[in-house]
């Protein structure tokens, strides 16, 4: 009896799972194909220019610094960003806040540049970089209820602030997916 439960159970999900994903043009990995392309397109036209390695950035006490050398290629050429410190620079940030500090890389420049997200915002997708940058990593300061973080002044390692380096390679890619009957 429960073998004959569990066959009929299994069949069951079978054929609802085959009726879903004709009901709602669903690939067998869940995806729309259409949007499924329009993905990749987008991640291909995004990420023209990549890291190969991280820059180990770490705390430099008012600054960050990119403790290795960064490889990267853009078009087909390879480049390298040098070991040194990134000034950080802004408004205070103020007591039991959260910000980002995204860094890239002006390529026909040589610049490293830091481009600050809003008050709140913890999400990278949000913050808009200047176009045709190689962005290599963020840094994300929470403060807590009595400190306040400088950009500059304040050490990223001091009491009271919360400091977490990312390395990137390229921005991480975000895939929304969406149920739809038509």
């Amino acid at each position: 009896m429960k073998k004959t439960l569990l066959i009929t159970g299994l069949l069951l999900a079978l054929c609802f799972g085959v009726a879903l994903a004709q009901t709602y043009k669903m690939t067998p990995s869940g995806f729309m194909n259409a949007d499924l392309i329009r993905f990749l397109y987008d991640s291909q036209a995004q990420h023209e220019a990549m890291c190969f390695n991280s820059g180990a950035l770490a705390n430099a006490t008012e600054a960050v610094s990119i403790a290795t050398a960064i490889n990267y290629t853009k078009d087909g050429v390879f480049g390298q960003i040098a070991t040194g410190t990134i000034a950080l620079s802004g408004a205070t940030q103020e007591v039991s806040t959260t910000k980002l500090y995204v860094f890239s890389y002006d390529i026909p420049n040589s610049t490293t540049e830091v481009t600050l997200g809003a008050v709140g915002e913890t999400d990278i997708h949000n913050i808009t970089t200047p176009a045709g940058n190689l962005v290599f990593g963020y840094l994300k300061i929470v403060t807590d209820g009595s400190t306040q973080f400088v950009p500059g002044t304040t050490s990223t390692a001091a009491a009271g602030i919360t400091e977490t380096y990312y390395n990137l390679a390229i921005i991480p890619s975000r895939v929304r997916v969406q149920l739809t009957n038509d």
